[in-house]
């Protein structure tokens, strides 16, 4: 079936409570991210037996209904989270970030680095964007 975007986001608002705790805390917790500005988008989509990722699917499914979501929200900032986000790099007007997977297993000190990397360039990019808002 067919979802507009408010339902879509809404639904996903409502699921998120049942979703891996640690998922939350690592993009709203830690990152801070705004729960009510941030969509979420998985580039598999498209379930395979056994849990399995295939690159030509996850082609297939990027260009499918990823890239055609991406295009409709015209978000200003994209995080790739995991490596096998990150061939996935292909927003000529959105600033991209790639960052771990919420389910890393690097270490809290790893971590612990990267949220601080993440919250500077989302800063930097948000006084950036804020600024050329106002000369509009």
């Amino acid at each position: 079936g067919k979802l507009n975007l408010v339902d879509l986001f809404e639904h996903q608002a409502d699921a998120m409570r049942y979703w891996n705790k640690d998922f939350e805390g690592f993009y709203f917790h830690k990152i801070g991210l705004i729960k009510e500005e941030t969509a979420f988008a998985n580039v598999a989509w498209c379930s395979t037996e056994d849990n399995k990722y295939p690159s030509r699917m996850l082609e297939r499914c990027f260009r499918k209904h990823t890239k055609p979501l991406i295009d409709s929200l015209k978000p200003d900032l994209i995080l790739l989270s995991g490596s096998t986000t990150y061939k996935f790099d292909r927003f000529e007007d959105t600033q991209t970030i790639k960052t771990l997977h919420y389910a890393h297993r690097k270490g809290h000190h790893a971590e612990n680095a990267e949220m601080s990397r993440i919250r500077e360039v989302i800063n930097q990019y948000s006084e950036h964007y804020a600024g050329n808002r106002n000369c509009t």
